[in-house]
């Protein structure tokens, strides 16, 4: 039995990790939130991990980048694994993680679905054969959503050697997520695109992240390793 803690477990997606856990049945010992009001869990909801009296195998976190560095440090204190999949994170929030992964086992990465990764890896290898087309990032969310660009647009501009300034965001509606990398040639372009349909892609990745961190020891993990 896979015994996790939800680290914004009130948020839209700490909801759908919970739903998600449900259906899988996974124990949810616990959730974390500022906001300990406002769902429907057969879970106690703390308002920081202070509070925590359960003991569990992961905590997965969808929050913000403010709660992340205490995050690590209750990990590498406790020895609990973690799933990171906040975006937004500062160098000094990131070297947290990486001194929490010399004493437990941490999962950070950008978006936890798989399509996502897999378009990555397309992306790259048109990347090494289109030197002659440049490279573009467009990518849109909900309007709700605090970071631009967000965590997802970062890697895959890091990955072909985008600048930011090669990102467009756009905030609006309801949508879910849509990355686009535009390759523009001479009297042609090439568009590679990946639309999330459903905040389930995520929960499920985290899910699956859990169950895959849970055996680790300690090291810093992210998807390259999940998919391996």
């Amino acid at each position: 039995m896979l015994n996790i803690i939800i680290n914004g477990i009130n948020g839209k997606t700490g909801k759908a990790v919970y739903a998600a856990a449900r259906r899988e049945g996974i124990n949810v010992v616990c959730g974390v939130d500022v906001n300990t009001m406002g769902g429907e869990f057969d879970c106690p909801v703390y308002k920081s991990t202070d509070e925590i009296k359960e003991l569990a195998d992961v905590i997965i976190d969808f929050s913000v980048p403010s709660c992340v560095g205490n995050l690590a440090k209750y990990a590498a204190e406790t020895g609990v694994k973690l799933v990171i999949c906040t975006t937004g994170l500062d160098g000094k929030t990131e070297k947290t993680l990486k001194d929490a992964a010399e004493k437990t086992a941490v999962f950070y990465t950008s978006n936890t679905s798989l399509g996502i990764f897999y378009m990555r890896k397309v992306c790259m290898l048109s990347e090494k054969y289109l030197k002659d087309f440049d490279a573009f990032i467009t990518e849109i969310h909900h309007k709700d959503k605090k970071d631009a660009p967000s965590g997802t647009a970062k890697t895959i501009a890091a990955d072909l050697g985008i600048p930011e300034s090669g990102i467009l965001s756009v905030r609006g509606g309801s949508v879910f997520g849509e990355h686009t990398v535009l390759f523009l040639g001479k009297n042609e372009k090439i568009t590679i695109t990946h639309e999330a349909l459903s905040r389930d892609i995520f929960a499920d990745g985290a899910i699956r992240c859990a169950r895959f961190i849970k055996e680790k020891t300690r090291g810093l993990y992210g998807m390259q390793d999940l998919s391996e």
